[in-house]
């Protein structure tokens, strides 16, 4: 008799991961306030940082290196290298120089930022200070020692250059110095001459071409620039960090992303039933439905037919008319003929299952399916009868202590013809019913109804539920969202299977708040003169009077006209109400 579970998928939707952040929305909305105070504390402790910057056009120098392929200019300069060695620690050291700053090298290289834009022979030089006059100073000595550390390596390259040249200059003219002097002491009939005379052609030669060379490199370092400043650096109007609309940003975004996390993860991990999922997936329990949380809960009246709730009951219906009212779904050999018992058990104290067994009573009574609907406790919250528009008392207590016949308890719903209602009654058992006794109950409106829908006392206060359900057929779990524990279910599923009644499936609603409770004073019945109760009394199932000890333990809330008041000694009693068509042990019920 079990139903197929519905969406059994272990993975967050869209639509999952909005009703979480719903739920969590003040978890969310905190941790995204502390992420922005934050982020707002380090705007506020974070030190004021100013930065200025200069712009230097770098020219070729003569003996700069090849620039590589794939560099950002066609020249023969590499912008790249350039900009490393702004930051470089001998460019450190001169501007160090330049400054007189009491900071290291190192730390000021750390300081400076160097830009190279596209397709220029540019560099950015940038420098960070704790004020804007450092900013300043910081970024124009950079630019100036990056210039001059250029300038002295190309004019030592050359100076260098110049040496070497001035070294073979001097050894050529040596050597053209001794030829000559051959020359000049050869006759013109010696066989070396024209020897002598080639090698003082080729030595002058050599001379003069080292000549050019030198000239040339003179001039290279006498015109020797290897760039200029071309912007200078400012002093800033304000400090460029803390930024702090992007601290508060960072910190929103962190806040925000932990928020996010924390919600996923108090959704994963919670022990309470957050998604309608969580039921087949964390607990094995078939899903048959879940009430939107949009949907206003009503406690004066039973959902439309047409409505959201209503359809969603209607749906429910004719599920469970297909798992029960089937010919072989129901085979009771001790209740020949009669209609199953469906119990609507909720977990939690609270109207939830109230609502579920009295909206799903209507629902069958709309398709003319004739229906009992029996509270079998007295909820101090929300009474079943109240929904389907019938008296509370007498009911379920009176029948089943002897104050009144069943046929005087059961009452039809105003609008809904096919359906009786039969209410908790003005008293309960502290232990519950007998199992025994709510079998006869249960098997005699059985008779005459195709479904007998019974609202069961919550699961979490004791073993009432177990023990209704062993005299039901199957059983229906209500479970609240946000309010009932996971490990509950899996506890009531496991008491079910000891007693071999089946759990077709589990409704979920959202977390209902119970309507405002109006204490009532509750009259104590008094016995007549012959020691007897002084309420109407049938007999029991057993065809005798209830005994004195087996009178009720406890008084619960009843309307003061459902039982009249009764003076000490006067034994008259009320007349007998209408009979009804149904009957428990000989006697009608129900009515006609």
């Amino acid at each position: 008799m079990a139903m197929d579970a519905r969406g059994t998928t272990s993975t967050y939707h869209l639509g999952d991961v909005l009703v979480a952040v719903r739920r969590g929305r003040w978890l969310l909305l905190a941790l995204l306030a502390a992420g922005l105070l934050a982020g707002g504390a380090v705007a506020v402790a974070s030190p004021k940082v100013y930065e200025s910057r200069a712009q230097v056009l770098v020219r070729p120098t003569g003996v700069d290196s090849v620039n590589v392929e794939g560099g950002r200019t066609k020249s023969e300069l590499n912008l790249d290298t350039e900009a490393q060695l702004v930051r470089s620690t001998e460019v450190a050291a001169l501007a160090h120089d330049l400054l007189a700053s009491p900071r290291e090298p190192g730390e000021l290289s750390a300081r400076v930022t160097v830009e190279v834009p596209a397709n220029t022979s540019v560099l950015t030089i940038g420098f960070a200070g704790d004020s804007a006059a450092e900013a300043r100073d910081g970024a124009a000595a950079f630019a100036a020692a990056y210039l001059a550390h250029r300038e002295n390596s190309a004019r030592e390259v050359i100076e260098a250059e110049i040496a070497t040249v001035d070294a073979s200059l001097e050894t050529l003219r040596g050597e053209f110095s001794e030829v000559s002097a051959k020359l000049a002491g050869a006759g013109s009939r010696d066989p070396q001459a024209p020897v002598w005379n080639s090698n003082r052609d080729l030595v002058q030669t050599q001379i003069e071409e080292l000549a050019a060379r030198r000239a040339e490199l003179d001039n290279k370092l006498s015109t020797l620039a290897g760039g200029r400043v071309i912007s200078e650096a400012a002093l800033p109007e304000s400090a460029s960090s803390p930024v702090v609309w992007l601290d508060l940003a960072g910190g929103g975004t962190a806040g925000l992303l932990l928020g996010f996390g924390a919600v996923i993860a108090r959704e994963r991990f919670s022990r309470r039933v957050r998604r309608a999922a969580d039921l087949p997936e964390r607990c094995g329990v078939p899903l048959l439905g879940e009430l939107p949380a949009s949907v206003a809960p009503k406690f004066a009246d039973v959902y439309g037919a047409y409505g959201p709730p209503g359809k969603l009951f209607g749906r429910l219906r004719n599920e469970l008319a297909a798992t029960l009212l089937a010919p072989a779904a129901h085979a009771d050999a001790s209740r020949p003929g009669s209609g199953p018992v469906l119990l609507v058990v909720g977990i939690d104290p609270g109207p939830a299952a109230t609502v579920v067994a009295a909206n799903l009573a209507a629902a069958f009574a709309r398709i003319d399916r004739p229906v009992a609907a029996v509270a079998a406790h007295a909820s101090p919250y929300l009474a079943l009868p109240d929904l389907l528009g019938t008296p509370s008392v007498p009911g379920l207590a009176e029948v089943i202590t002897g104050r009144a016949d069943l046929d005087e308890v059961a009452n039809r719903a105003a609008r809904h013809p096919h359906l009786t209602v039969i209410g908790a009654g003005s008293a309960a058992r502290a232990s519950g019913w007998p199992t025994d006794t709510m079998r006869q109950v249960v098997g005699a409106l059985s008779q005459s109804a195709e479904l007998v829908v019974v609202e069961s006392p919550p699961a979490g206060g004791g073993d009432d539920a177990q023990r209704l359900a062993a005299a039901a057929d199957a059983v229906l779990l209500v479970v609240e969202s946000e309010r009932t524990r996971l490990g509950a279910v899996v506890d009531l599923a496991e008491q079910l299977r000891r007693v071999n009644t089946p759990l077709l499936g589990a409704v979920v609603l959202p977390r209902l708040r119970p309507p405002a409770i109006t204490p009532v004073e509750v009259p104590t019945v008094q016995a007549g003169a012959a020691g007897k109760p002084a309420s109407p009394i049938a007999l029991r199932f057993d065809g005798r009077e209830p005994a004195a000890a087996e009178q009720p333990t406890q008084v619960l809330p009843v309307v003061a006209a459902a039982i009249p008041a009764q003076h000490e000694g006067d034994a008259e009693k009320p007349g007998p109400r209408p009979r009804r068509s149904s009957t428990v042990d000989g006697r009608s019920c129900g009515r006609g």
